[in-house]
């Protein structure tokens, strides 16, 4: 363990703006934490080389088994960190959504194939803060399972199961995530050297493209408001440009957020903060600073710190419905200010309104920027008028942001695969009639011998064809031969290369211009 935590302190991680980056990530510091925390740092855990693909079990009875260990944990409530309204599940989710939401379509970069939250720089993230703990639940299953789950999968696996144990729909499961051994593979996410040197973001708040968020070390976008501000109208195009940038359109995107929002709660419960990040206190990250520190429940329960802001989207935050889109509309929505100091809004009531009682829930700036965007409006709308719509959109969108990164639809094990979704480029059905490798090569030896230029034509063709590959999120390549249509077909770099399919070949092998 001590090799590989030297190994990513020896990276040199920078800090950006004060987000937490570098160092070893052990879990906490309380005394049953500590107990299970132990085993985190262990090699067995953090490293795959015993073979993590040679050790995988993905049958039923297995993933059964799984399933009832996770369900488990959901109700158990642990001193070291009480759940929020006795259910763990809402935890689980923002785990594997932050998971997987590091995920960028612009180089295939991030998500939750690998299992690297649990490592620096992504361990580290403001977003992250607190996500330590779910981690340290989860441990008694993976040391109870072993390799028959990675990381990533029991991750990916518990969110799903997270849902559904409160009512919400799931597509299914695409297992097969392969666990890295560290951080490497997520040091262009930055904050650290690397990123700073390929992709700078000289305003920590308004990143571009190649980079998946607006804020380096949050997951979409500051959701008090472009760089802070709390002004929804600017807040929603930011909204739309980096979800985006991770492949979700419109719906996808509001059914993400007001799904997600659906379970939980947000917490600030005081202006000091969250405590000592993880650079500062690898053994007890983030330890809570709110309360009474002779208390039990200092920097826990209703004293945690997480995001600085207070408070719940819904009236019952462990139950799947529609409220969350239903309240947005029914209320106008003011300023607050949470006990951290953070500006969050709260219901009032309409001036038409003939109900008396105002929920005691609350939204943040991301959230009210729905209601200030026309295309965005519209489908919060649909959503609280019919809760088949959301469940059908949420379900899609939810199996599309923890699957993207694992591509192709072939790379989907086990018994709860849905059929393949547009995202993973599925293929035709595989043709009955096959011509046979010898009719093949004699066909292409024909295209040949009819002119010398062809051999470096064809050469061209195959390394343009297969060198779209890219090992992130293996997508590309020539399966599929996609560069026959565009938009690889209209790139430059392939200018000339439709010859070979402008010709036909006949059944002998003869060439015939079309």
């Amino acid at each position: 363990m001590g090799r590989t935590c030297n190994l990513v302190r020896l990276a040199g991680f920078a800090l950006v703006t004060g987000i937490a980056s570098g160092g070893c990530p052990f879990l906490s510091g309380q005394e049953d934490q500590q107990q299970l925390g132990n085993h985190i740092g262990g090699e067995r855990l953090l490293s795959t080389d015993s073979g993590y693909e040679e050790g995988a079990d993905y049958s039923r009875e297995t993933y059964e088994a799984i399933k009832a260990d996770i369900l488990a944990v959901f109700v158990d409530s642990k001193d070291f960190w009480p759940a929020d309204f006795g259910n763990y599940a809402p935890l689980m989710i923002r785990l594997a959504w932050h998971c997987a939401g590091s995920y960028r379509n612009s180089d295939g970069r991030g998500g939750c194939d690998g299992g690297r939250i649990r490592f620096f720089p992504e361990h580290g993230w403001a977003d992250n803060t607190n996500l330590d703990k779910a981690l340290t639940l989860l441990t008694p299953i993976k040391l109870k399972h072993g390799d028959a789950i990675s990381w990533g999968d029991l991750i990916t696996l518990t969110g799903d199961m997270a849902i559904s144990s409160m009512g919400g729909p799931i597509l299914g499961f695409c297992a097969g995530r392969q666990d890295d051994s560290s951080g490497y593979d997520s040091l262009e996410l930055g904050p650290t050297e690397e990123q700073e040197a390929t992709a700078p973001c000289a305003v920590n708040g308004t990143c571009e493209v190649p980079l998946g968020t607006s804020t380096v070390g949050l997951i979409y976008v500051n959701p008090g408001g472009p760089m802070g501000v709390p002004e929804p109208t600017e807040s929603a195009p930011q909204i739309r440009e980096v979800f985006a940038r991770m492949g979700m359109n419109d719906t996808e995107t509001v059914a993400l957020i007001g799904g997600g929002h659906a379970f939980g709660k947000v917490h600030g419960a005081c202006p000091t903060g969250p405590g000592a990040d993880p650079i500062d206190a690898p053994e007890d990250p983030w330890p809570g600073t709110c309360g009474d520190p002779d208390s039990d429940t200092f920097g826990k329960g209703d004293n945690t710190f997480t995001s600085g802001f207070e408070g719940a989207w819904t009236e019952e935050p462990t139950v799947w419905d529609n409220h969350y889109f239903i309240d947005l509309l029914e209320y106008d929505w003011i300023q607050d200010e949470s006990p951290a100091g953070n500006i969050q809004w709260i219901p009032v009531l309409k001036e038409d309104a003939t109900e008396t009682d105002v929920p005691d829930i609350i939204m943040l700036t991301s959230d009210v920027a729905l209601l200030m965007d026309t295309e965005y409006l519209a489908i919060v709308e649909e959503f609280a008028s019919n809760q088949e719509a959301l469940d059908v959109a949420f379900s899609n969108a939810w199996y599309k942001l923890v699957t993207r990164d694992m591509g192709p639809y072939t790379r989907c094990v086990g018994t709860d695969v849905p059929p393949p979704q547009d995202f993973q480029l599925p293929l035709p059905d595989k043709p009955t009639d096959l011509p046979s490798s010898t009719e093949a090569k004699r066909a292409i030896g024909r295209i040949l011998e009819a002119d010398s230029t062809y051999a470096s034509l064809l050469v061209t063709l195959a390394y343009q064809c297969a060198s779209t590959f890219r090992s992130t999120d293996y997508m590309g390549g020539c399966n599929g031969a996609r560069i026959r249509f565009p938009p690889q077909s209209e790139w430059a770099s392939n200018a000339g290369l439709s010859t070979p399919w402008e010709m036909e070949i006949d059944r002998f092998g003869y060439i015939q211009r079309r």
